[in-house]
């Protein structure tokens, strides 16, 4: 369920929820630290920049590794659309994206994006009789862009995704040994499990392990057109829902189960003033806030009923089901003000400094 985690160098953030990931993500100009805000970013992109080693000056905290940009494909004025199918043999997965762009009067523009896909699992679950894991996304993707006059243009989108895995890619390779000592490992598991690496498994608990999120992005843009610069304002916000059930024991017992629900809310306002470019003194001066709300939960239960039936010489393990939570809430507030100047001194030479 970790789709979205991204690396430069080997440098990136592993799976913690109050951390946010080491290579900063920005898509249409708006930060996105948490993995699950875009679990289906490339959807009608118009371009996508990787920026590698530390981009703190323009972009802020966390992007010790580099940044990463996405720009999605704006409203065109002029009517296009596109209808693309794959579909992949072996396992049945398959995928399918529309587009639709063009103008809606003089000055206004639209874009209506959305993906399906639908990748069947690779693996064999011997208890369950299906294939994992499975994965399901859809995203659907909204936009307008309006020349307000002739020096202001305002951009808006409106993003909506679901993803949802079934099953997982775990099995257990080993299965000799012992509970302390007592219980042999081959006397409580399946008779199929044979504890080797063969592409199945016997992944089995209370319900179907597995991830689903969803996942809502919305922006606005606003550039205003000044003699020899550009104000730039930019809102952005973002949220989303997830669910994450792990069988802890990865094998069929009704054992150890983890159940992670999360919600995640941003809200950011960026205010920008850049110069046209190519001058003798270039510079970008802005101001950066926002806003943060986490909430992540890891509820494990442990059910020593499987094993009871066991006999275990002077320790008879008692029939009962346990439960531990562990709650988590975590507000980020963020502010920042940040300025770059760059100074061609002399033909094909630049210096330029920044400050954050």
């Amino acid at each position: 369920g970790s789709p979205g985690r991204i690396y430069i160098r080997g440098i990136g953030t592993g799976n913690l929820a109050a951390f946010e990931q080491s290579v900063g993500t920005f898509v249409d100009g708006v930060y996105s630290g948490k993995f699950r805000q875009y679990l289906v970013p490339f959807l009608d992109v118009a371009s996508v920049e990787v920026l590698k080693g530390p981009q703190g000056t323009l972009f802020g905290k966390n992007t010790v590794a580099g940044a990463m940009i996405i720009n999605s494909a704006r409203p065109t004025n002029t009517l296009e659309g596109e209808v693309r199918a794959q579909y992949e043999f072996e396992y049945g997965s398959q995928e399918y994206v529309g587009m639709v762009s063009g103008p809606i009067t003089d000055s206004l523009s639209g874009r209506l994006a959305a993906k399906y896909q639908d990748f069947e699992g690779y693996m064999d679950n011997l208890v369950r009789g299906t294939e994992t894991p499975e994965v399901e996304n859809s995203a659907v993707r909204g936009s307008l862009l309006w020349d307000a006059t002739d020096t202001v243009q305002i951009y808006a989108k409106i993003d909506y995704a679901e993803q949802e895995t079934t099953g997982a890619n775990s099995q257990l390779t080993s299965i000799e040994g012992d509970f302390r000592g007592q219980i042999e490992h081959r006397d409580v598991l399946t008779a199929v499990e044979n504890g080797k690496f063969d592409d199945k498994n016997t992944l089995n608990s209370w319900s179907k392990p597995g991830t689903e999120t969803d996942s809502l992005n919305a922006v606005f843009q606003l550039d205003w057109d000044l003699a020899g610069a550009t104000f730039t304002s930019l809102t952005g916000y973002s949220e989303y829902d997830a669910e994450v059930l792990i069988d802890g024991d990865m094998s069929d017992l009704f054992f150890i189960e983890q159940f992670n629900p999360e919600e995640f809310e941003q809200i950011s306002q960026e205010f920008r003033l850049s110069s046209a470019g190519g001058e003798t003194l270039d510079y970008i001066l802005g101001v950066y806030l926002e806003s943060q709300d986490l909430t992540y939960d890891s509820l494990n239960d442990i059910s020593l009923t499987s094993l009871s039936a066991v006999n275990v010489p002077g320790s008879p393990v008692p029939p009962v089901d346990l439960r531990y939570t562990t709650l988590f809430e975590q507000d980020t507030e963020t502010a920042a003000v940040f300025g770059q100047l760059s100074w061609r001194f002399i033909e094909n030479w630049t210096l330029t400094g920044g400050l954050r």
